[in-house]
């Protein structure tokens, strides 16, 4: 049954309802977004909200796993951003009944991780799909769900990038679009028109950002993180540093919740305490694009990061348990990963400090290179036109 329905929507559905986009004058959007950290269509929202084609909306709802409607609505709230809030578990309406959608933007594609998930309830909108970071691993897991599918647009960092894609998953060739991300717009805007998110401090010192994953889990499908290894280590670290490098704990929002499961609360409340409350350092829970731009190098296990924070240019550790095998990974994500400083050992995270403190940076040439071929939208245009441009071809 839901088998015909998708056919349905893929052949019949989806052309009709661009036949009809095709007539009005405005084509009613709605980003569907369940955590702040995870939102990396922001410029592509603002970029529709200036456009006389569009008229942009916000739904902050819950996950499975996280309840940000909060934070998300506080910071719709600061900007002036048209949005609704639904913390209902189990809506009774569709998103196209509730908000009239015509497009709807999904950036996790996980079943069940959106309480609004529900694809086949929202099967009169066109679905666009924008990751919600870059396309690092090229597995099974990622690409075989509805969304990716059945949608009508998904969009591409580059060609290179989509030809990968869609020569292991054919089925993406009917929606698959090289247009950029707007994440990379984002990451592309210049360091002054951003704010400085880094606590002043009474003297110059390097910042450093220590970003930990949440797979703590051994039980976890996803095993990456090293945290429990290198979570003393590193605070050990940042105190002994404390006359010469600022610090940023940047932790993925899902691990203190994991963290718990194995510390118990009381630790971990105390440990994300340390690096609130000492002079050198802060605890950062939100956006990260700013924290990134202002920052001096980063060490972390995250899998987004790897290439997110190429685009700075700057001095990178990957904490790594063991060799990662390429095996499913996107060949961006391995030239990223290969230009990053490995770390095994405490020895090996202090010489890294070390070298930050000293400004001894071997690969930045090569970062450089990586830069200017591989991370730049295509077509010498903003991702976010890109897009635009794609969607109002097509209709």
């Amino acid at each position: 049954m839901i088998s015909a329905l998708f056919k349905l929507y893929r052949w019949f559905i989806i052309p009709r309802k661009v036949r009809q986009i095709r007539k009005k004058e405005q084509i009613n959007v709605l980003f569907l977004l369940t955590s702040l950290g995870a939102w990396k269509t922001e410029l592509l929202y603002l970029a529709m909200r200036e456009h006389p084609r569009f008229k942009p909306l916000l739904l902050a709802t819950l996950s499975r796993d996280e309840d940000n409607i909060q934070a998300l609505t506080a910071y719709f709230e600061a900007k002036g951003y048209d949005y609704v809030a639904v913390a209902d578990k189990h809506p009774q309406k569709n998103l196209r009944q509730q908000f009239d959608a015509d497009i709807i933007f999904y950036q996790k594609p996980y079943t069940g991780l959106a309480n609004q998930f529900n694809f086949h309830r929202n099967m009169s909108s066109l679905v666009c799909f924008v990751n919600y970071g870059f396309h690092g691993y090229l597995e099974d897991w990622h690409f075989n769900n509805y969304i990716h599918r059945n949608c009508w647009k998904l969009f591409f960092e580059n060609k290179e990038l989509m030809d990968e894609a869609v020569a292991l998953f054919p089925y993406l060739k009917r929606s698959a679009c090289a247009t950029g991300m707007p994440l990379q717009d984002e990451l592309l805007q210049p360091r002054d028109q951003m704010s400085d998110p880094w606590r002043p401090q009474d003297r110059p010192k390097k910042r450093i950002i220590f970003a930990p994953h949440h797979s703590v889990d051994p039980e976890n499908w996803i095993s990456i993180s090293t945290f429990l290894e290198n979570a003393e280590p590193m605070l050990n670290l940042a105190k002994k540093y404390a006359e010469e490098v600022q610090w940023a704990f940047k932790p993925h929002p899902l691990l203190r919740v994991k963290l718990e499961k194995i510390w118990g609360k009381e630790r971990t409340d105390a440990y994300y305490q340390s690096w609130s409350e000492m002079d050198n350092s802060q605890f950062e829970d939100g956006r990260y694009l700013e924290l990134f731009n202002y920052s001096d190098a980063m060490i972390h296990d995250c899998g987004s990061f790897v290439i997110e924070y190429m685009f700075t240019r700057k001095p990178v550790m990957y904490l790594e348990q063991r060799p990662e095998s390429p095996k499913g990974l996107s060949s961006l994500r391995i030239a990223c990963k290969d230009l990053h400083y490995k770390g095994h050992t405490e020895s090996e995270i202090e010489e890294f400090i070390l070298n930050v403190i000293e400004e001894n940076d071997p690969l930045l040439p090569e970062r450089e290179k990586l830069y200017q071929e591989k991370l730049l939208p295509p077509s010498n245009q903003s991702a976010c036109n890109n897009i635009i441009n794609e969607i109002l071809a097509s209709s």
